[in-house]
């Protein structure tokens, strides 16, 4: 297994620490849209349940959610670290909806892995299919009625960059973001994280309020255009077959 000494990591102690076969970089500081000194670092892992847990009724949360000083709900500050884990069927249920923030762990910095998370992370082209393109395009439209108030009114856990832009420049960030890895996963299967330039330049710009709102929602309907017209050689459905068999095998190596 191995493991990045410099980057943070849940204590040891915890009881379900020692079923973690993966963990991810998450977040803005993946995907290279962050400001320095202004984010916090997020994390995704993967676990593997008991048996008696997997196959049997013993109710156990398919999710831990790990913020060390926070409370839940409470808004991240700048240097804290947030981690959240599946358990691996969860993730593989989510991954193959294609959830674009679960889809992350297949192409973020590595932080700790097994052979079992080695496994995972090379089984992404199973999880490539069509239906993703709607779930990209559902999240990046999420972000647009956010930032303009048609999906829980004017709220904002920002309002200090309404103050200074005019308007949530993180929502319009990620609302581009999204179109952006959208286009390219649709084409290859694949995410490229940090975001590559000229788009990451882009996204760190409009992040830093250079665009008018009118100018960042022309740019994301064009985009969402160029997402819905992409032909794809992607497989009609995810690769189910190969998603169980990593699962049974899975549950069988773990630990009792």
């Amino acid at each position: 297994m191995t493991t990045a000494d410099t980057t943070p990591s849940p204590d040891p102690e915890l009881p379900w620490a020692a079923r973690v076969i993966m963990r991810v970089e998450v977040g803005s500081t993946a995907h290279g849209t962050g400001l320095p000194g202004g984010e916090d670092y997020d994390e995704m892992g993967v676990m593997i349940e008991p048996w008696e847990s997997a196959i049997g009724i013993r109710p156990e949360p398919e999710h831990i959610i790990y913020r060390p000083g926070r409370a839940t709900g409470e808004r991240s500050q700048p240097g804290d670290y947030d981690l959240v884990v599946y358990t691996a069927r969860k993730f593989a249920r989510l991954a193959a909806s294609g959830n674009p923030s679960v889809l992350m762990a297949f192409f973020g910095p590595l932080r700790f892995t097994t052979p079992m998370g080695d496994e995972l992370r090379a089984l992404a082209p199973a999880f490539w299919h069509q239906g993703t393109r709607e779930r990209f395009l559902g999240y990046s439209r999420a972000q647009r009625e956010r930032l303009l108030g048609a999906r829980g009114g004017k709220h904002t856990n920002r309002p200090e960059l309404i103050d200074e832009h005019g308007y949530d420049t993180k929502y319009a960030m990620h609302m581009l973001r999204l179109c952006f890895q959208g286009l390219e996963y649709m084409h290859t299967g694949r995410l490229t994280l940090p975001v590559p330039d000229p788009h990451g330049e882009f996204l760190r710009d409009v992040r830093h309020g250079k665009y008018t709102l009118a100018e960042v929602i022309d740019r994301a309907e064009a985009l969402e255009d160029a997402l819905k017209m992409l032909k794809s050689r992607a497989p009609e459905q995810p690769d189910y077959a190969a998603i169980d068999a990593w699962l049974l095998r899975a549950h069988r190596t773990a630990l009792p």
